[in-house]
């Protein structure tokens, strides 16, 4: 079995988007006893268009919240070098499956909206967008752990020039400065 060694996920939903959700569905719960008392026993319309109809406003509404109320993760393992993703709704927790970390190019950081961004490089042209902080020492500490941890380099891409500016990771370890080897 492979053991996860380092797990990035999104932060958890606000009480606030969790009391809506609820309350949606609260009324949805309320309003399938009211289409069955009113529309199946009452009024004696055929079950299966009431259960249809039922069914495509259940539907609705989970395009609508779940969205709100779940979260994605990120789990590596360096030994093995894979990585998988999963995602969390509620007590639920939904795990792709293992894939191998082959022709890791490099991290990048980058800034977009207020954020430092993380993006993992591989396959010369394929990336993925691993996480984002607000302040840029801590995106930078976080990044180079982990670029170590992969055994690949660190670009700098917060700096707007025609220039690659690698982050020199063994004097970041030593000095916990920021040092570019350009």
């Amino acid at each position: 079995m492979i053991q996860s060694e380092f797990t990035l996920i999104d932060p958890k939903p606000s009480l606030f988007n969790r009391i809506v959700v609820s309350l949606v569905y609260s009324v949805f719960i309320a309003y399938v006893l009211y289409l069955i008392r009113e529309k199946i026993i009452v009024q004696k319309i055929d079950t299966v268009v009431v259960v249809i109809y039922m069914i495509w406003v259940l539907g609705v509404i989970l395009m609508m919240t779940v969205g709100s109320v779940s979260r994605h993760g990120i789990q590596f393992s360096f030994k093995e070098m894979k990585i998988r993703h999963f995602h969390d709704i509620s007590i639920y927790r939904y795990k792709e499956a293992w894939q191998a970390l082959n022709e890791l190019n490099y991290l990048s950081i980058y800034k977009d909206d207020g954020n430092y961004n993380v993006i993992m490089w591989y396959e010369e042209t394929n990336f993925l967008n691993l996480f984002s902080l607000k302040k840029y020492e801590d995106i930078v500490e976080r990044a180079c752990s982990l670029s170590n941890h992969l055994n690949i380099d660190l670009l700098d891409a917060t700096i707007n020039d025609d220039l690659n500016h690698w982050i020199d990771k063994e004097a970041y370890k030593k000095t916990s400065e920021i040092n570019h080897l350009n």
